[in-house]
């Protein structure tokens, strides 16, 4: 209420005001307005922080608990307390994406963070301009919606905006939604952005794009290239996804 401040302190002041003054002549009418004054004094100092807070706190302890649908309820009244709590919201979106699995529930309020935060600036969220960005397309994608997927990835500024693991997040979200809708040639392309030559990674996002990469080569006839590709995969773990079903065909036994 900082930016009303100053208004809510003039209306106090001309109602005390007016309220003495009425006492010498309606002592009813000035006092009504002195309990006015005293009201619009209390609404001013409400703070709805700590309430809101106190729903976040409840909410973690129950999703610790796995109550995940309790906490969910406590976050929803976290937010109707206060409404502008960004660590209730995306609480809110992750528990019901990685914890209750509803991404149809979770899609609506990925929308409401991205209005309400376009450029996410919290210490205690990650401070990626793109954060909102991430928890939508990731709904999108498991609800099976590569053709949205597609269009909100592209119309984000992904290369300027966001950090780089955001970039290679969606990076590698893209490629396997071209890969979905049957893109193969297309989803290959978008997969090399990715961290595919790097000779001094071979992490768990390395594997993820050399993995869909061999897929898209080996889906759209390029044997040599996806051979290239999962081989490398295979070396490092034969039960990687299911890659084993795709070794005799790729070259790899």
């Amino acid at each position: 209420m900082d930016e009303y401040q100053g208004t809510w302190f003039g209306r106090r002041v001309v109602l005390v005001l007016l309220g003495v003054l009425l006492m010498f002549f309606s002592p009813w009418l000035g006092t009504m307005l002195l309990l006015l004054a005293l009201i619009i004094h209390v609404a001013s100092r409400y703070d709805p922080k700590p309430v809101s807070a106190r729903h976040f706190n409840k909410a973690l302890e129950l999703e610790k608990g796995g109550d995940y649908e309790a906490a969910v309820k406590e976050l929803n009244q976290s937010l109707e307390t206060r409404p502008s709590n960004l660590l209730s919201l995306a609480k809110l979106i992750t528990v019901l994406m990685d914890r209750v699995k509803d991404f149809e529930r979770a899609l609506p309020f990925t929308d409401a963070f991205i209005a309400a935060a376009p450029y996410p600036t919290l210490e205690s969220l990650p401070p990626d301009p793109l954060l909102g960005t991430v928890f939508k397309t990731n709904c999108l994608f498991e609800l099976g919606r590569f053709d949205d997927v597609i269009t909100l990835i592209q119309r984000s500024d992904i290369e300027t905006l966001a950090s780089p693991d955001v970039v290679e997040h969606l990076q590698l979200l893209l490629g396997r939604a071209f890969f979905e809708n049957g893109s193969y040639e297309v989803a290959a392309e978008q997969l090399l952005k990715g961290p595919v030559r790097s000779r001094k990674r071979d992490d768990d996002t390395v594997m993820e794009f050399r993995y869909w990469l061999g897929l898209a080569y080996l889906k759209s006839g390029e044997k040599r290239k996806a051979k290239t590709q999962l081989a490398k995969v295979y070396a490092a773990d034969t039960d990687f996804r299911d890659i084993a079903e795709y070794a005799e065909e790729a070259g790899l036994v």
